[in-house]
């Protein structure tokens, strides 16, 4: 019976434990309760900041790294040392990159990128520059 109770009881340790050692882990922020409601925003980037190599599809998110409440991707392990020398080149190249990519693909289809859509209407210049046109 003793066995019993002290297995049932490890059952039910582990079973609690379980949910959480599956989730990923939390940033220090979160663990000391400073930003409980913390969501990571993964920025996409399919070109390495550091190395500037093109991410084969197959390795993305794989060696990705959190800085600032956003995942980086980048080509290797090897990477994510270098990216937290200078964290904050590194993130503006992603999202440069990223953003660069969005606007061909725009362009590509005709569509307006998101950051030139709230641009006031002005008067149209037209070909030869010379003013407005009529």
């Amino acid at each position: 019976m003793k066995m019993r109770t002290t297995l049932l009881v490890f059952s039910f340790f582990l079973c609690g434990i379980a949910p959480v050692c599956a989730q990923s882990p939390m940033s220090d922020e979160a663990m000391h309760g400073t930003d409980p409601q913390t969501t990571v925003a993964t920025v996409d980037n399919k070109v390495c900041p550091v190395t500037g190599k093109k991410i084969p599809k197959e390795d993305l998110g794989k060696y990705g790294i959190e800085y600032k409440g956003k995942i980086y991707n980048l080509c290797s392990e090897a990477c994510k040392g270098e990216f937290m020398k200078d964290p904050d080149t590194y993130a503006a190249r992603a999202e440069e990159s990223v953003a660069k990519t969005q606007a061909r693909q725009s362009e590509e289809s005709g569509e307006m990128p998101d950051n030139l859509s709230g641009m006031e209407d002005g008067p149209l210049m037209d070909e030869t520059d010379n003013g407005p046109a009529d």
